[in-house]
């Protein structure tokens, strides 16, 4: 959040810096005024599925008590013309001398979570048939299993778990270093597509790369030929919410290597594979149709909720604020959004959007189609501060709009997205993303809204 703040903090400088500049010069003639924003709620059935955290779970939403659940699709890298030990290095192998591995895992890294993390949960992994490919756009509503992306008699195995493990000891889990995992053994009998029996998942895994270690050259080789990644589902349980980060797949074998003294050691080998922001992870969202419709319904607020359920429709002024300014210049816009208290006073009440877009209506679709990035031109990005989001400057997107025309019916239209966002390490936004975790945001606004309408302050400038 200090990372939002620096960034909010330049934009109000230099809005500052405007007002002085003008104040100062004798020529330049200053003006303000303040306009009516008009809102309403817009029901969302999908946003595009495009992060780099997936979402495992099933909670209820205390505010509409509609349930909301969500899977992911999962896939891997490795390090570019990755190695393994040479073949004959290899200790681990079977009673007939092949290869092996002597176990395999995925472990699903969390660094949030949402619900209880005492509550018994089950998920089940399952084998996909062709991987994602990046050439294409996948919905949050995207069914994997009905579109034939799921193996039929692949590997599945169901893992029942706590977010808490408590397997491990309060004395491991407190470590510094420690990361919170939900891990799933793929140690079972695998049997490939072509028939093939293997001792287990991993081991199919090793003979594909002494098969062609071509397959093992770049992400694109290893989830065609080999891996095309795991559908993991939600299978049963209420009340968590695992917001999961960097997920891997582990190998575990044994090999000889020689020392500075030309003396055979068997050492231990670890091979990880790590579902990274360089391989396409989707998140499958399940939300309550019916309960989010209520909520756009109330015409005495608007909301936006996540994953994939509310947004906020602006209709801007457009014509208002530059009516009689034909040899003005509008310099400064500034839009606040007061957020109102949410229905719902539960400790387990979604939290507030962390991050609000604003953007035309007409180029939703593309800015995220095309992983575009805000350019505070047509696109602003305004964090939650104070209980209200305020987008410090939107002069771009109302010049943008008087200039375009009336030429489609949203030509005044600006939505509110919640986004997740990543920042360089200057602060620099560099991704923009649909946010997919668990959040309702109810805000002032609305047909009907008692709280007094929304404000946008305008600062004009002319030469005399």
């Amino acid at each position: 959040m200090a990372v939002a703040g620096s960034l909010l903090a330049g934009c109000d400088e230099t809005t500052d810096m405007i007002g002085n500049t003008l104040a100062n010069s004798n020529k330049i003639v200053i003006t303000t005024d303040t306009f009516n924003v008009t809102s309403r709620s817009v029901q969302v059935e999908s946003v595009l599925a495009r992060n780099s955290t997936s979402y495992i779970g099933k909670v209820v939403d205390e505010e509409t008590g509609a349930y909301v659940t969500s899977n992911s699709m999962l896939q891997f890298r490795i390090a570019e013309n990755y190695q393994f030990p040479a073949l004959d290095r290899l200790v681990s192998r079977n009673a007939k001398n092949e290869v092996i591995v002597d176990s395999c895992k995925l472990v699903l890294y969390y660094e949030d979570y949402f619900g209880n993390p005492l509550q018994t949960m089950k998920l089940s992994v399952n084998e996909m048939d062709k991987p994602m490919m990046e050439n294409q756009l996948y919905q949050s509503n995207f069914d994997p299993e009905a579109a034939g992306y799921i193996r039929q008699n692949g590997l599945k195995v169901e893992k029942t778990y706590t977010l808490t493990d408590l397997t491990v000891s309060d004395s491991i889990r407190n470590i510094a270093g420690y990361r919170k995992n939900i891990t799933i053994a793929l140690n079972d009998s695998y049997t490939d597509k072509k028939g093939v029996v293997y001792e287990n998942y991993g081991t199919y895994i090793l003979r594909k790369y002494y098969e062609n270690p071509g397959y093992f050259k770049n992400a694109i080789n290893l989830i065609t030929n080999v891996m095309p990644g795991f559908y993991i589902k939600h299978v049963s349980g209420l009340g968590s919410m695992a917001y999961v980060k960097t997920p891997e797949l582990i190998l575990y074998f044994r090999y000889q290597s020689t020392d500075a003294n030309n003396q055979t050691q068997t050492n231990k080998g670890v091979t990880i594979f790590s579902a990274t922001e360089e391989v396409l992870q989707t998140t499958h969202i399940n939300n309550d149709s019916e309960a989010i419709a209520r909520l756009v319904a109330d015409p005495a607020c608007t909301y936006v909720k996540t994953p994939a359920g509310i947004f906020t429709e602006l209709t801007l002024p457009v014509d208002e604020m530059l009516k009689g300014h034909d040899k003005d210049t509008l310099n400064t816009a500034k839009l606040t959004i007061n957020r109102l208290n949410n229905n719902t006073t539960s400790k387990d009440a979604f939290a507030p959007a962390s991050y609000l877009m604003i953007i035309p209506k007409d180029s939703v679709a593309s800015f995220f189609d095309r992983n575009k990035i805000v350019d505070n031109k047509l696109s602003y990005v305004a964090a939650h501060i104070n209980n209200a989001y305020t987008f410090s400057n939107i002069a771009g997107i109302i010049n943008a709009m008087n200039k375009a025309g009336k030429v489609s019916p949203n030509w005044n239209k600006a939505i509110l997205i919640p986004v997740s966002i990543t920042t360089d390490s200057k602060g620099t936004i560099t991704r923009v993303v649909h946010d997919m975790s668990l959040t309702s945001t109810k805000l002032m606004g609305g047909t009907a809204n008692q709280q007094g309408a929304i404000k946008i302050n305008a600062i004009y400038s002319k030469f005399q």
